[in-house]
Formats: C-alpha cells, sequence, structure tokens
C-alpha cells in the first residue's frame, strides 16, 4: 500500500494549514492501521505490537538455537 502522506504539507517556513495537517494525520493513522500497528478493535497499541514481535522473535532464535544442536547431533551419526 503506497503512502498517502503527502510530505510535502506543511511546507517549510509557511504557515500550516489545519486542512494539510488533519489529512496527513487520518493517512497516517489508516497506514498504521493498515500495517497492524493498531487495531481500535481490541486497542493494541504499536508498543504492545512491538514487544508481541520481539517475544514472537526471541521464541525464533531459541528454535533456530535448538535445531543448530539437533543438526550438529545428526551429522556426527
Amino acid at each position: 500500500m503506497p503512502s498517502k502522506i503527502d510530505a510535502s504539507k506543511p511546507a517549510d517556513v509557511v504557515a500550516a494549514a489545519k486542512a494539510d495537517l488533519r489529512s496527513n494525520f487520518a493517512h497516517a493513522k489508516t497506514e498504521l492501521e493498515h500495517m497492524g500497528f493498531y487495531d481500535p478493535a481490541k486497542n493494541v497499541t504499536g508498543k504492545q505490537k512491538v514487544d508481541e514481535l520481539l517475544a514472537l522473535l526471541a521464541q525464533l532464535q531459541t528454535l533456530n538455537a535448538q535445531n543448530a544442536v539437533r543438526i550438529a547431533q545428526l551429522e556426527q551419526y
């Protein structure tokens, strides 16, 4: 999904129009929800999602290490 956030707004050294800011914030909210960083139905925040992903990564690293040991044991036979 390509971003709909307009990086040119607000322009530097120019007073920001409220409509431009609101539009960009609305696009950012939609994109974050689409990527799964915020689920209003579950009230899951980006930090919670990152914490979940880090926990899963730790589990995968443990499994990978266990599998490396098993492979080394099998290679001995």
